[in-house]
């Protein structure tokens, strides 16, 4: 099952753009490449707010997945490599956190209503390595 962002993470996204430096905003690519997890035809506002809650959930910067840049900017990020395992990782948990929550949860006997959804920050709490809560505290 493949995610669409809802329009409020839309207009947030579009509010963060604007609020960028022109000169980040500017290399962030228009056009995405080797996108194996994410729809083709994504907007690039959506697939930016994705990427702002990866990097939120986990507590680190862009180029811990994508290679290249200072780490600082996105100058110099190669946003299409898959040389960083990280990256490679990311999309086995993309792909394993839809996997239970779309297969393996809806056959709990007693499940809420709305449906509890795991996420990347139900594991990660903030960092970039998984940890249970007891570890974190």
């Amino acid at each position: 099952m493949r995610h669409t962002t809802p329009a409020p993470f839309a207009l947030v996204t579009a509010l963060v753009l604007a609020a960028l430096p022109a000169s980040a905003a500017a290399q962030i690519p228009e056009k995405f490449e080797n996108l194996q997890y994410f729809p083709k035809d994504i907007a690039r506002d959506s697939l930016v707010q994705r990427m702002r809650g990866f990097s939120f959930a986990l507590g680190v910067r862009c180029q811990y997945c994508h290679a290249g840049g200072d780490g600082v900017s996105f100058q110099g990020v190669n946003f299409a490599s898959d040389d960083k395992p990280a990256k490679r990782n990311a999309r086995f948990m993309l792909r394993m956190v839809d996997s239970l929550n779309t297969h393996a949860f809806v056959g709990l006997a007693q499940r809420r209503t709305p449906p509890v959804q795991l996420e990347c920050v139900t594991c990660h709490r903030g960092s970039s390595v998984p940890t249970t809560l007891a570890r974190t505290l």
